[in-house]
């Protein structure tokens, strides 16, 4: 058996070391790698980002000899430039470089900066993503992308499909405004006035519309039926999806929400807006109910009727499970197994067609 190649992570690792922050995808394979017995260096827990990409670079080079090869998560926008130092210096120093694409917002990049998307690509050996919304998006431009899907850090035992006769719905995201959350305010509003009991639990850390939101409810006179536990560490992860009878997913902007996949691995009913990679990796009336982003009284008319429709919830959640099942590392990791076998056998190739 092939020894197993020393890994380096380049992405943001925050969560450990600073409160509040999600655990990314990143982390979540590290973690995975590591329990199954692979050396695995992760970059950058530097939140400042000139700090942090100097950190990229000077791992990098001084493990140059002991990297077999470099994972980088790759974002648009600013972070962008954090694949553009980390595939330069790991080709510079003939270490293959795997891309993992994020960001609903990655396609827009792309079109807006052609030339230098281009040229980072080619510096990657294999670039993966984890939807088909951003695999048909690159392809379109070029880019050879092939699929993972996201990882999750565990799969639960099946929860209790009884729901309770309190209708509780669930908002799990940052307060920001590409995930809406006064839109789910005003759902849940909608929802009131046919469950006059009914409550919501918003939790999230806040990226500067938290106290808004708080606002936002006050004003509507939902003060008292929704609560804001803040960002959630695990144990209240599963705390808040084993309670919620539906998970709501406000995005106006979403690639491949793991939000909705740890909804899903729990067994319970989303409805969620039909909005960038989401309509490529759920089946509307299957395994989710989708409604139009900013339509709060559309979504709230698919929440009642998950709740009025004791057999659609139960479908909604069996099917819901059955496709978080693929995010289970046991589905994931011979996938990348497969990746790092490339890495070590195939030759340095353009990741961009030349047609593109």
């Amino acid at each position: 058996m092939r020894k197993k190649p020393h890994i380096c992570l380049v992405s943001h690792f925050l969560s450990g070391k600073h409160g509040g922050h999600s655990t990314t995808q990143a982390e979540l394979l590290a973690e995975h790698f590591c329990r199954d017995g692979y050396n695995i260096t992760c970059v950058s827990t530097r939140n400042s980002r000139i700090c942090r990409f100097a950190d990229v670079l000077y791992t990098i080079l001084r493990l140059r000899h002991q990297i077999d090869v470099v994972i980088v998560e790759v974002y648009s926008g600013p972070s962008f430039v954090v694949a553009d130092l980390a595939g330069w210096l790991a080709k510079l120093v003939n270490i293959p470089s795997v891309f993992v694409l994020h960001g609903g917002n990655l396609p827009e990049h792309a079109l807006r900066y052609p030339k230098w998307t281009r040229r980072v690509f080619n510096r990657a050996r294999i670039i993966t993503a984890p939807s088909q919304f951003l695999a048909t998006a690159m392809s379109g431009k070029g880019v050879r992308v092939r699929i993972i899907p996201n990882v999750l850090n565990e799969f639960p035992p099946i929860m209790n499909p009884q729901r309770s006769k309190v209708p509780q719905l669930l908002w799990m995201r940052s307060f920001h405004g590409i995930y809406d959350p006064l839109t789910a305010v005003k759902v849940f509003s909608h929802v009131k006035k046919s469950y006059l009991n009914a409550t919501f639990v918003m939790a999230g850390s806040d990226k500067g519309l938290e106290e808004a939101t708080r606002e936002y409810a006050a004003t509507l006179g939902l003060t008292d039926s929704i609560s804001f536990p803040g960002f959630l560490d695990p144990v209240g992860k599963a705390r808040e999806f084993s309670n919620a009878d539906v998970y709501i997913n406000t995005n106006i902007i979403d690639n491949s929400p793991v939000s909705v996949i740890e909804a899903w691995s729990y067994g319970l009913p989303v409805v969620t807006t039909n909005v960038g990679g989401i309509p490529y990796m759920v089946n509307d009336g299957v395994n989710v109910l989708l409604a139009e982003s900013g339509d709060a009284q559309g979504i709230a008319a698919k929440v009642v009727n998950i709740i009025e429709s004791p057999e659609l919830a139960r479908s909604l959640s069996r099917n819901g499970r059955e496709a978080a099942r693929k995010s289970t590392w046991e589905n994931v990791r011979p996938l990348w197994e497969r990746v790092f076998e490339e890495t070590r056998s195939r030759p340095a190739a353009s990741q961009i067609r030349q047609s593109a």
